[in-house]
């Protein structure tokens, strides 16, 4: 993959599986599943851990060009770059993971400051982005290109019909959310008609319940009449026994 030139840690030992990030004479080295960078860190990706880290160089002496960072804390391999502390703006770091020492966090040689970096973008065409010849993006096709859908001129470049994809779920995504609003404001209005009260000024703003006796509370039955028959009955059956009256029969 890429490179025939070989890549070796700051002892001199041979660093298999780093390719050389450019094509400098004295070149920075990354693994084929990292992502090299312009301040010759790598940025570790394809395996653990996902962290900063420095490789190897393409010089084995170790030559002004390699980067400059734990060359003395880790000679014979790569080195994990940690963050120890940011602070306005800027950030620290360890040669490996930090350390808690007299309820300080503080690098594993026990410097407590650590050191900075110089920012740094991805490199193309190095190391996993090596197919990658730049990260500008192409226009989309107009309507009438003849290219087939679905096709992709690189890696990184943008497709028609992932641009179609996109387009229809967008519009779905706005249908979605136009019908959610038009439901509550429909569930909105049906609760208000709902509070609105009889025209004969009872109050059925309240509990179902109190609706329901309003509707089918039964008319009343004239019962008046029948009531005083009976007595009328019974105070005339009462007159005439007392009277010695003989009292017909029904």
């Amino acid at each position: 993959m890429g490179s025939d030139r070989k890549c070796y840690f700051p002892s001199g030992a041979e660093a298999p599986g780093n390719v050389p990030c450019s094509k400098d004479t004295v070149a920075s080295c990354c693994g084929e599943e990292d992502i090299c960078l312009s301040n010759g860190l790598c940025l570790n990706v394809g395996h653990q851990p996902y962290v900063l880290s420095r490789g190897a160089c393409t010089s084995d002496s170790w030559a002004t060009g390699c980067a400059p960072y734990c060359t003395n804390a880790t000679p014979h391999e790569g080195a994990s770059i940690i963050n120890l502390t940011y602070q306005n703006g800027t950030a620290e770091y360890c040669c490996g993971t930090p350390v808690i020492s007299n309820d300080a966090i503080v690098c594993p040689d026990g410097d407590s400051t650590g050191f900075t970096v110089p920012s740094g973008t991805p490199l193309a065409g190095a190391a996993l982005l090596f197919n990658v010849s730049s990260f500008a993006q192409s226009s989309l096709p107009t309507s009438t290109s003849n290219s087939t859908a679905g096709s992709c001129e690189s890696e990184f470049s943008t497709c028609h019909q992932t641009a179609i994809g996109v387009g229809v779920g967008v519009s779905l995504g706005v249908v979605a959310i136009i019908s959610i609003m038009w439901a509550l404001l429909e569930r909105a209005r049906a609760t208000k008609r709902s509070a609105i009260p009889f025209s004969g000024g009872n109050d059925v703003g309240g509990s179902y319940g109190q609706l329901d006796q309003h509707e089918h509370r039964p008319g009343p039955v004239e019962l008046g009449s029948l009531h005083a028959t009976q007595e009328l009955d019974g105070a005339t059956t009462s007159e005439l026994m007392a009277a010695g009256a003989p009292m017909k029969r029904r």
